[in-house]
């Protein structure tokens, strides 16, 4: 009897340590959980962040018509710098179906920058972008 006492001990010492260190992991994951990068669509037109921020610029595009959006020119890369874009196809088997490409950036430093983009045809050279949407960058 005594053999069994000990090993419902060794039991429930073993059961409260796991239950402790499952409560931690999970209260950790809540405090430390990755946050999501704001958001801005075309209808934004400032963007506020803070030295080593990122964020995402999203806007409505359909690259099954030969239009992308594409940097216009290159922002202040002491304030802002790419991080990189994809692009996001809404729906699954649907041709011709249009999505969104996502744009995230990288508060390099405090300061002012501009973002400017163009949704274009990269092989029509001579003609002007379909449109054009940019962005004030204010980093502290």
């Amino acid at each position: 009897m005594r053999r069994h006492h000990k090993l419902a001990i060794v039991l429930v010492v073993i059961a409260v340590t796991l239950a402790v260190l499952v409560a931690r992991l999970s209260v950790s994951s809540i405090v430390h959980a990755p946050t999501k990068p704001p958001e801005y669509t075309a209808s934004d037109s400032r963007i506020e962040a803070r030295a080593g921020e990122t964020f995402v610029i999203v806007l409505e595009s359909n690259r099954t018509t030969g239009y992308g959006w594409a940097l216009a020119e290159q922002p202040n890369a002491a304030v802002v710098t790419l991080v990189g874009s994809e692009y996001v196809v809404r729906g699954v088997g649907i041709p011709g179906q249009g999505g969104e490409e996502r744009w995230t950036f990288r508060a390099a430093g405090a300061g002012a920058a501009s973002i400017a983009l163009a949704y274009a045809r990269p092989f029509e050279k001579d003609t002007p972008p379909a449109k054009t949407q940019t962005y004030a960058v204010s980093v502290r």
